[in-house]
């Protein structure tokens, strides 16, 4: 028989102590930020962040709600009321809405510069 040696290991119980793997559904993806901001963001912002108009522009180090990861979190996710920026809680996830908030500040120069600091 060719796998003879499967038999004794099952009953051994050396392959019923192997860690378990997660199947590939259950296992979390990475986030694909620039395909996130590709998708929802660009034609608003840009598709480097330098959008013609300066409140949307993520390049002109003008960031007048704030631009930490928290802060621009809580703009994307609840949107900011009298603009066109929509809000996204019911679009994006938690970990999709902090990866974004995190790509977006690398359009800032002053901020990327910061961030390898």
């Amino acid at each position: 028989m060719k796998y003879s040696w499967v038999g004794p290991l099952l009953a051994a119980g050396v392959c019923a102590t192997a860690p378990a793997v997660p199947a590939a559904s259950q296992r979390p993806s990475p986030v694909d930020a620039a395909a996130i901001y590709k998708q929802r963001c660009a034609m608003c912002h840009g598709p480097e962040g330098d959008a013609l108009v300066p409140a949307q522009n993520f390049t002109d180090g003008e960031w007048k709600r704030g631009s930490s990861v928290k802060q621009l979190v809580d703009i994307i996710r609840n949107g900011v009321p009298g603009t066109y920026m929509v809000a996204f809680k019911n679009i994006l996830t938690d970990a999709e809405l902090e990866a974004l908030a995190r790509y977006v500040r690398q359009f800032d120069p002053r901020l990327k510069a910061r961030s390898k600091r």
